[in-house]
């Protein structure tokens, strides 16, 4: 009698053990990268948007693009050129940056 007292005492204590040690914070699961594709090598206007040129435009360039998104925390992935054949050949320089 006494080692099956003894013994279901020992189950209570450790189930309320057990009990004690869930967490009572909830667990958040880390947000996946976020990706950002910005033009380079173009002409923008005082509102930033692109222009085809003018006397407010000011040039773009890759190293503007690099240095205003790299002290925000963000890194270079990838670069590429979109060829456009049907519009006098130009081309537009794409740059993919991604935040952690």
């Amino acid at each position: 009698m006494f080692q099956k007292a003894c013994l279901v005492l020992i189950i209570v204590l450790l189930t309320a053990l057990l009990m004690s040690q869930r967490s009572q914070q909830g667990v958040h699961a880390q947000t996946g990268p976020e990706y950002r594709v910005v033009n380079a090598e173009i002409y923008v206007g005082p509102d930033g948007k692109e222009v085809a040129g003018g006397e407010n435009a000011k040039f773009y360039g890759t190293q503007d693009a690099l240095n205003q998104y790299g002290k925000n925390g963000w890194e270079l992935v990838t670069a590429f050129y979109d060829l456009h054949f049907q519009t006098n050949n130009t081309r537009e320089l794409h740059l993919i940056f991604m935040k952690r």
